[in-house]
C-alpha cells in the first residue's frame, strides 16, 4: 500500500518541503530502507505555478519589490545558503533577457561579489520555480509518485481513522474532487480577510492593485 504525503500550497514553504523530502527519500532508497514506488506526493496550489507563491510571482509583485533578504542566505537547500545567489549568476544571462524592463537593478551594478544582494522577488520566483522543477523529476526518476493539482484549493479536510480525506475545488471549472493522504503540511502561506473600507488593503498582494486606486498614485 502506498504512503501518500500532502503539501496543501505551492509556495516558497512548500517547494523547500519537496526539495528536503525527495533527497530525504533518495538517500533511504539508496540505503535500500525504503521502496520508492510506495511512496506518493501530493501538491495543490490555487494558482496555475508551482515555486514562487503569491509573493514572488511576477504576476503580483511589481519590479521595485525586492527580497528583504541577502540574496546569499535565501537558498532553500539543506547547508547552502548561497544556492539561490549561485543560481542568480549562473543563470544571469538569461534571467536579464526574460526580465528585460528590470533595468533599474541590473545584475552588473548589483555585483556578484557583495556581501548582500537584494534582487526583485520574480528572480527568487524563477529559482523557486526551477527548484520545484528539478525535484518532481528527481522524484519521478527515483520512482515516486507524484500528483500536481495546479489551480486547485483544497477547502475541507477530515481525519478518517490514520489517513486524512482532502476535498479540493478545481478552481477553473468549480468542480469537487477528493483524495486521501497520511500525512498533510499546510504550506498555503497568509490568510487575509477582506474588508470594504477606503483605501486599506489587508493583503501587499497583488501589488498591482495599489496602481488602480487612484488615492495610491
Amino acid at each position: 500500500m502506498r504512503f501518500n504525503f500532502a503539501i496543501i500550497g505551492g509556495g516558497l514553504t512548500a517547494t523547500s518541503m519537496l526539495c528536503h523530502i525527495v533527497k530525504r527519500l533518495q538517500e533511504k532508497a539508496a540505503l535500500r530502507r525504503l521502496d520508492p514506488s510506495k511512496i506518493g506526493i501530493q501538491i495543490y496550489e490555487k494558482q496555475d505555478i508551482f515555486g514562487p507563491g503569491f509573493p514572488h510571482s511576477d504576476k503580483y509583485a511589481l519590479p521595485f519589490h525586492i527580497t528583504n533578504m541577502c540574496a546569499s542566505d535565501m537558498g532553500i537547500m539543506k547547508g547552502k545558503p548561497g544556492d539561490f545567489q549561485d543560481w542568480v549568476k549562473i543563470n544571469s544571462d538569461k534571467l536579464e533577457k526574460h526580465f528585460s524592463n528590470f533595468c533599474e537593478f541590473s545584475f552588473e551594478t548589483q555585483g556578484y561579489r557583495q556581501e548582500c544582494n537584494h534582487y526583485p522577488r520574480a528572480i527568487m520566483g524563477e529559482y523557486l520555480k526551477t527548484r520545484f522543477r528539478e525535484s518532481v523529476q528527481a522524484a519521478q526518476e527515483a520512482g515516486i509518485a507524484v500528483k500536481l493539482y495546479p489551480s486547485s484549493e483544497v477547502v475541507d479536510l477530515k481525519q478518517q481513522d490514520n489517513r486524512i480525506s482532502l476535498t479540493a475545488k478545481d478552481l477553473s471549472s468549480e468542480n469537487l474532487f477528493s483524495n486521501d493522504s497520511d500525512r498533510v503540511l499546510l504550506a498555503s502561506g497568509h490568510w487575509f480577510e477582506e474588508t470594504g473600507q477606503d483605501n486599506y488593503f489587508t493583503s501587499p498582494w497583488p501589488a498591482k492593485k495599489l496602481r488602480r486606486n487612484p488615492a495610491c498614485n
